[in-house]
Order: structure tokens, then sequence, then C-alpha cells
């Protein structure tokens, strides 16, 4: 049997959500009927040890032209847009200035798949060709940047645009319709490996808990989309009120600097650790108190699925797809985006511990079917 060709394009497979969330679906695929290559615009990421063997791992082609020349001026242009359009998404800014040094891809393939918006979605757009494009949206469109002027003539060489939750895709709707465009859609939520996330939880970690320590733990990327400034703030007001807390922060990222200056400059050096990247957060989440997600807005949140897996209680702000993740006072509390409002929820687990074994008890019984409706549904797509 002749296997068809899928080719994927991401950025990278740092750690991230949508990364995660593509070595998890690679592991699924049917080797025996799809011949899979994966292109990346960055190698070395964390996640791309754990691509499957059968699917080959290739780096985007680029052309810097005669010793470099385009892709200096490239670089220069991509500059000078960044300091003059400040409110535009660097995505879109990349594009329009590096699109010319990525060059065409000579093979074809039966399905090209964007996972992501942004770069991946240019690329696959603009330099390959395939009988069925596929460009996957894994964060809200709106609040992550994104011009959809800019956007529509690629996003109209895509058959589908597969969002990952009803929230993003209603977010996405509203902004296409109200400027006159429509686009076919699909949700398909991230999958995540229930038995594979148990089983790295029960390994050890070189974290020692002090048992009369309430712990916290948040993982994700240090970017200003995660909230961590918010968290840092909740923080000092649970230890202002006397809390004997402390949180630890999985995760690296741009505002690292930031972020640790100032958790000196709140005296919580003791309080609010910033772990660094780990190859297995699981521990760190199934070994604390509380899980807790201060984003400002999210695609999904895998990392608050996880969680819940792991049976943790849960403290989350109100980015619209938490609501599809969380029931409010059953299986974690849902709060407002604000840090007074993130240090109340959290003590309330403190302070109240049959509430929190009540939604221990509700997450038990919260039974996960995301991950065969995904893969059901991502089968239909490609079995044209």
């Amino acid at each position: 049997m002749l296997k068809k060709k899928i080719l994927f394009v991401i950025d990278s497979l740092d750690c991230g959500g949508a990364e995660k969330s593509l070595v998890t679906l690679l592991k699924f695929i049917d080797y025996d009927q799809f011949e899979v290559e994966l292109r990346l615009h960055s190698r070395g990421g964390l996640f791309e040890k754990l691509v499957p063997s059968e699917v080959s791992v290739r780096t985007v082609e680029i052309d810097k032209g005669w010793l470099g020349f385009n892709f200096i001026v490239a670089r220069l242009f991509f500059f000078l847009l960044r300091c003059f359009n400040k409110n535009k998404h660097s995505s879109q800014l990349y594009w329009r200035s590096f699109k010319n040094c990525h060059k065409v891809l000579e093979k074809s393939f039966d399905i090209a798949i964007a996972y992501g918006q942004g770069f991946s979605t240019y690329y696959v757009a603009d330099k390959v060709s395939a009988a069925f494009k596929y460009s996957w949206l894994n964060n809200d469109y709106i609040k992550a940047g994104y011009d959809l002027s800019y956007d529509v003539p690629f996003y109209n060489q895509f058959k589908t645009i597969v969002v990952v939750s009803d929230e993003n895709e209603e977010v996405f709707k509203k902004c296409y319709t109200a400027a006159g465009f429509n686009f076919s859609t699909i949700v398909i939520r991230d999958i995540v490996d229930e038995v594979e996330i148990f089983k790295k939880a029960s390994l050890s970690v070189d974290l020692i808990k002090n048992q009369s320590v309430f712990s916290i733990t948040t993982v994700g990327r240090l970017t200003p989309q995660k909230g961590l400034n918010l968290a840092i703030e909740a923080c000092k007001i649970l230890v202002d009120h006397g809390k004997d807390i402390v949180w630890y922060v999985v995760g690296e990222g741009e505002e690292r600097n930031v972020l640790q200056e100032l958790i000196i400059k709140k005296g919580l050096s003791e309080n609010f650790i910033l772990l660094g990247l780990k190859d297995n957060p699981y521990p760190y989440v199934f070994q604390s108190d509380l899980y807790v997600q201060s984003s400002i807005y999210e695609g999904l949140c895998i990392t608050l699925i996880e969680a819940k897996l792991l049976q943790k209680p849960i403290v989350t702000t109100n980015f619209p797809s938490a609501y599809g993740i969380i029931e409010q006072d059953k299986t974690g509390i849902i709060c407002e985006m604000n840090a007074v409002a993130i240090a109340q929820s959290i003590a309330k687990f403190m302070e109240d511990s049959s509430f929190m074994s009540a939604i221990v008890a509700h997450t038990k019984m919260d039974k996960n079917s995301d991950k065969e409706v995904s893969l059901e549904r991502f089968k239909k797509l490609v079995q044209h």
C-alpha cells in the first residue's frame, strides 16, 4: 500500500504547549499508512528527543544569498520593522522580512500541516506544495496580537483551520466574521497522554518538600503571556498575611531576569522559586499541594489539563478556555486576572481543608476523553 506523505511544520520543539501536543500526536500516528516529515525552523528543542523514530526531522531550508547578503538585508529590514511596528506580531514582521530567504520545498506532499499560527502558517502557505493544507491555531488569536488583514491571504490557502478549543474557535470566528471573511474551522483539542503523565509523575526529583509548608507549583514559559508577575504579587500578599508557602515555577524564558528582580524586590527569595526548565515537570506538580495557572491568555492550556489529570487542586485565572477545563468550585477555582483574586483563591484552599478534599474528590471522578475524540477527528482530517 502506498503511504500518504504528511508534512508537519512548527517553529521549534522547545518547551511549550503546542510543541508538547505535537510530539504526543506524532506518537499515535499509524506509520504503516503515513510517511511523516517534520520541518523545524530551529533545532535542538527540549521535546525533539521525544519525536518517534519513524518521523524524518529536518530543518527549514534558508538561502542567505551571496556571502549572506540577502540574509543581512532581511535582518536589517526586520530590525527596522520591529522598531516602527511595536504593535504588530513579530511573526508577521519576520515573514515580511525573511520570506524570500526561505527556499520552496522541492518535494510535494499529500497533506501539509502548519502546526501553529505565524511562521508555520506562512511557510506552508508560501513554500509548500500539497494536495491539502491545514493550519493549527494554538492561541487566542486576538490577545496574541495578530493582524487578520495580513493573515487572510495565507489562511485562504488552507482547506481547514484547526483550533484547539471551542473558546479559541469563537474568538477567531468573531475576528474574521467582523472583517467580512469566512474560513472553515474544526476543533481538535490538544492531546495529552494520561498513562505517560502518571508514569513520569511517579519518578523522584531533587525537591525536598517541607511538610509544614504549603507548596504551590506553576509550569510554563517565563513570558508575559503567563502572568507570572501576578503570581509573584499574589505570593507577596499571602506571605504578608502570615501564610507559610513556597511557590515553584518550572520553566524558562525571556522574562527570567525581570521576574527574578521582582522576586528579590518583594523579599520572596525563599518563597517564590524559579526552578528553570525540567525534562520532567510532572513530579513537581504531583508533589505540590496546589497547582496555579496565572496566564493572561491561552489557546487551551495543556499544563492545566495535566494538573487536573494528576488530581491536583487548581487555581486558574479566567482566560476563556479555562472554563472548558475547570468546573468552578467542583474541580478548581477560576478567579479574576489579578493578584488579589489569585491570593484569595489560594487562601481558600489553605484555610478550608474540606473544600480542598471535595475538589480532589470531584477531580478523581472527572474522566477525560479528549485524547480519543481528538485522535478520531485527526484521523478523519487526514483520510481523504
